[in-house]
């Protein structure tokens, strides 16, 4: 290769540097993935970013020998994400490390500037309280024998042309169970004839009939139906209503069949914990596409509240990092990172307004009092849509915030304050470790006697006491000590481990039983990577 001792480094043009206190990552705006960068990589890109030569980025890191720079110049040439050039480019400017803000200051008023009024572009429209089933978990109480509210047809018209007038061009038509309302059909007209691209009705599909899936195909409306198990005694002790589960399978099957757009929501709770992926496969067998199957956990909301649902060991909590399918850029390529519910509303059959269906006690108005207009530009509600991590203590020096989904509802549900980190989130962005991790099984009966053998396109080299891993296949970039290098040279696929660790104990000179446990920790790591295979003897 020839030398590039003069190199630069960049980022492609729909690639952001993102730094936290301890790590940092790189978002692909195209693709719309990160990829965290260790402490090791957050220095040396954070370093290169501000226009050095990579030589002497990597000679300040104890790079020293020509060979090693070389090395890591060239695994940093080979990157999807980076660019290298003999002159410096322009890069945008990495946000540097927060202050670290003490826990007693987490719940301090934030002083933020005033925020640019925000526009509606999304309205859940609950039509009706009632429903023909009465699911244990049900957010908003719905069940059979409701009154509805006082909101009727006409109300129902007034505010699609209001949000209309507003800008909304997106629209899901929910309860209760939005097919028992009769004037459904042409709320969907009347939505359609307004302008709205997208069209939704969330149900529970039971009282689909053949005249009911030609009018939605028709109108190329969406359907997004609740599903719960692949076992119908299971789905049926949820839903409390015998035949529930068939005549939601043979729903969605004719859904399918008459090419209408279908997605499926599973809520996850105690009674049927173990029963999500039979359920994703039963309705991928429906024709249900895998991506658009969606799994929530138990809200505590309506009828969900309580500990009588939450699955057993509570709620799952992230442990590693997010997959970016929620990053939002706008036009201009700017990253954003507000909450799910910037830019919504959902009007209850009462004419109550929420910015979400999940946070009914956050009433911002009443659309039978005031018109809709006026209930968007409250002070509240516009309060609500602007709160974005960079408000949230811990969440707004997190490397992750712009591809993090935010759920604010439920984040206030947990911790009553709306500016909170989610409960749910595992990661400490000043030590950059997750809390509860998975960790590698390093224990002798999943590790000794197997026979290691690094990945094809695995390459190392040995600098001083550092030692560097590169893998192609993986695009990762890992700086070792010298011995766990050495570890690698020796997996071969003809050595064992316990080979290895004798050979390591006698040029050491150093316990057995120790080296052992420090190879066979490596060995698991590195094959949780995917940067080596454990094969048996």
């Amino acid at each position: 290769m020839k030398k590039c001792n003069g190199a630069y480094l960049s980022l492609r043009p729909d690639v952001r540097y993102v730094r936290g206190p301890a790590r940092s990552a790189l978002y692909d705006l195209k693709s719309k993935r990160i990829w965290p960068l260790d402490a090791w990589m957050t220095r040396l890109i954070g370093d290169a970013l501000k226009g050095r030569p990579l030589a002497h980025v990597v000679r300040d890191l104890g790079v020293r020998s020509s060979r090693s720079r070389q090395f890591v110049i060239r695994a940093l040439s080979d990157h999807p994400l980076l660019v290298l050039s003999p002159q410096p480019q322009e890069n945008e400017k990495p946000r540097p490390a927060s202050i670290v803000r003490l826990p007693i200051l987490q719940d301090a008023p934030l002083a933020v500037q005033p925020p640019s009024r925000k526009e509606l572009d999304f309205l859940w429209l609950e039509l009706t309280e009632r429903c023909n089933l009465r699911c244990v978990h049900c957010y908003a109480g719905s069940g059979p024998g409701l009154e509805d509210g006082p909101m009727r047809t006409g109300e129902h018209l007034r505010i699609l042309r209001e949000a209309a007038r507003a800008g909304c061009r997106k629209v899901q038509f929910t309860g209760g169970e939005a097919l028992l309302d009769p004037d459904l059909p042409g709320l969907i007209d009347e939505a359609r004839a307004l302008g709205y691209r997208w069209i939704e009705v969330y149900s529970n599909a039971t009282l689909l009939n053949e005249s009911r899936v030609r009018f939605l195909r028709e109108r190329a409306v969406h359907v997004a139906v609740s599903f719960y198990s692949h076992c119908e005694e299971t789905h049926e002790a949820i839903t409390q209503v015998p035949g529930s589960f068939r005549r939601t399978v043979e729903a969605i099957r004719s859904l399918i069949t008459a090419g209408v757009a279908v997605r499926a929501g599973i809520i996850r709770m105690r009674m049927n914990q173990e029963d999500v992926e039979p359920a994703k496969d039963l309705l991928a067998s429906l024709g249900v596409d895998r991506a658009t199957i969606g799994v929530d956990e138990v809200r505590p909301t309506g009828r969900g509240c309580g500990d009588s649902l939450v699955p057993a060991g509570g709620q799952t909590r992230m442990t590693s990092p997010p997959s970016g399918q929620s990053m939002q850029a706008g036009a201009n390529g700017s990253m954003g990172c507000q909450t799910c519910w910037s830019g919504k509303i959902a009007v209850a059959p009462t004419g109550d307004v929420f910015p979400c269906i999940f946070s009914r006690e956050l009433g911002v108005g009443n659309v039978l009092r005031r018109p809709l207009q006026e209930v968007l530009e409250t002070a509240s509600l516009q309060d609500l849509w602007s709160i974005d991590k960079e408000q949230i203590p811990v969440c707004r020096d997190c490397e992750f915030r712009y591809g993090c989904f935010d759920c604010r509802a439920l984040a206030y549900k947990q911790t009553g304050q709306l500016r909170s980190k989610p409960p749910s989130c595992a990661y400490d962005p000043y030590t950059g470790t997750w809390e509860g991790a998975p960790e590698p099984d390093t224990s002798p009966a999943a590790v000794d006697g197997c026979i290691p053998v690094r990945g094809e396109s695995l390459s190392w080299v040995r600098c001083g006491e550092l030692g560097l891993l590169y893998s192609r296949a993986h695009s990762a970039l890992l700086a070792v000590n010298r011995v766990a290098t050495e570890i690698v040279g020796q997996c071969n696929g003809r050595r064992s481990l316990d080979r290895i660790a004798r050979n390591l104990a006698r040029r050491y000179r150093a316990p057995e039983p120790d080296v052992r446990r420090d190879v066979r920790q490596l060995l698991a790591e590195l094959a949780g990577l995917g940067l080596m295979e454990l094969r048996s003897a």
